[in-house]
């Protein structure tokens, strides 16, 4: 949660909108918090949730999807996929991220815990957005870069 509030007070939100899609929470995926500048509201989301069931990755990546359609023409759209990297259905999660991309949407995967590395270099956009942390500071910080990169491109 540390790490997902400093990517949020990092974030320029005068030129960022911002959405929670959780999976996880009783094995299903879900808007957790719809599209915002207010980042009272994320942080409020974020810290409701919570980690339990399994990893329902590829439905999360169809939420992030659905979330950014409406802004695909208009914007550099991004999914921050935070994950341990072993979803419920492999092919699923694929072929969502693969349908993502195509549409212009940019992945970011960010691994811990043993993620598999794999999948999520599978994943990402380029190898460059699969990235990989082993404690919790540098998980912070490595959120932290990316709002930056997220906000400095304007999105």
């Amino acid at each position: 949660k540390a790490a997902c509030h400093n990517f949020i007070e990092k974030t320029d939100f005068d030129h960022v909108q911002m959405a929670i899609v959780q999976f996880g929470i009783d094995s299903e995926a879900s808007i957790w918090e719809e599209l915002t500048q207010d980042a009272g509201k994320l942080m409020a989301a974020t810290d409701r949730l919570h980690a339990s069931g399994g990893t329902p990755m590829g439905q999360a990546i169809q939420c992030g999807h659905e979330v950014l359609s409406q802004f695909l023409q208009e914007m550099e759209c991004f999914i921050v996929l935070f994950t341990d990297g072993n979803p419920n259905n492999r092919s699923l999660a694929e072929s969502a991220a693969a349908n993502a991309k195509e549409a212009g949407i940019q992945i970011i995967c960010v691994g811990v815990h043993g993620a598999n590395r794999g999948l999520l270099d599978q994943l990402a956009s380029s190898s460059e957005d699969s990235l990989f942390a082993q404690s919790g500071s540098e998980l912070t910080k490595t959120f932290g870069n990316i709002a930056q990169v997220i906000s400095g491109k304007r999105v």
